[in-house]
């Protein structure tokens, strides 16, 4: 009930941005004159989305979400306003509730307060001045979007720590939501990292060596899996990921590359 009120909240304070127009910083190049967006559709413009000249930077699912609202509104402000807008809030709510299970983990105990203290930390973070930029202009919607996308994969892998035989499930959700993530703005290639600091800090999951035959604490069974993510990265396509490798009850993140050329971010 908590989320529900907090998106029902934010959504009516940022409510306004849904009668806006463009703006000249950047709105033309990436939306109003970028062919990606108003070009005929065709195989070879499907392409550009991965790999074009036009797309800048690379994050194809932004910039497939914008065709669609093209296709199906053109280029009416509001509509591609509302991206950023329902991803704001849909985020506000999500970090309601990633933020009141990692105090729930990390104070061993469930409460009122701890409830209390995560909603208003997700209400301040929703309403703060740097929230402007990301819900207000168009070009900035991808930073909302990639958000929903990481917040959702990581309350999936929190689920899959205390989650009994469900827990394959949950990391395979967290693996999608990365995914999403990366596709959507790289600079999400750095969530590998969050997941191992995470591992070491609030899960308190001990190091073991890789290769060792040992039992995983994350998922079934007693063979090492590997949970990891190959995200392309600017132009390089650098790689970042990470694998659960586990020795009894111990587990071990463990770099599964490392992300080069991040200057041409």
């Amino acid at each position: 009930m908590g989320s529900v009120l907090l998106v029902a909240c934010i959504s009516a304070f940022f409510y306004p941005v849904l009668g806006f127009d463009f703006v000249q910083w950047d709105d033309d190049i990436n939306v109003t004159q970028n062919p990606l967006i108003t070009a005929p559709p065709s195989w070879e413009l499907f392409g550009d989305f991965f790999s074009g000249e036009a797309a800048q930077r690379f994050k194809p699912l932004h910039w497939m979400v914008l065709r669609a609202i093209h296709d199906g509104f053109g280029l009416n402000p509001a509509a591609f306003h509302a991206v950023g807008w329902a991803f704001h809030s849909l985020a506000a709510g999500l970090l309601f509730v990633t933020l009141r299970k990692t105090l729930h983990i990390g104070f061993e105990q469930e409460g009122t307060r701890l409830d209390v203290v995560a909603w208003a930390g997700a209400a301040l973070w929703a309403i703060h001045p740097l929230r402007v930029e990301p819900v207000a202009w168009v070009t900035g919607s991808t930073y909302p979007m990639a958000a929903v996308f990481l917040l959702g994969s990581f309350l999936a892998y929190l689920r899959a720590y205390d989650t009994g035989a469900k827990k394959n499930r949950w990391l395979a959700i967290a693996w999608l939501g990365a995914i999403a993530a990366y596709a959507t703005y790289p600079v999400s290639a750095t969530y590998g990292l969050w997941l191992m600091a995470v591992d070491k800090g609030l899960l308190k999951i001990a190091p073991s060596p890789l290769g060792d035959g040992g039992k995983r604490k994350l998922g079934h069974g007693g063979s090492s899996r590997l949970f990891s993510s190959g995200p392309p990265s600017c132009w390089s396509r650098a790689r970042s990921g990470r694998a659960f490798i586990h020795r009894g009850s111990s587990a071990m993140p463990r770099p599964w590359g490392l992300c080069r050329g991040m200057s041409e971010c």
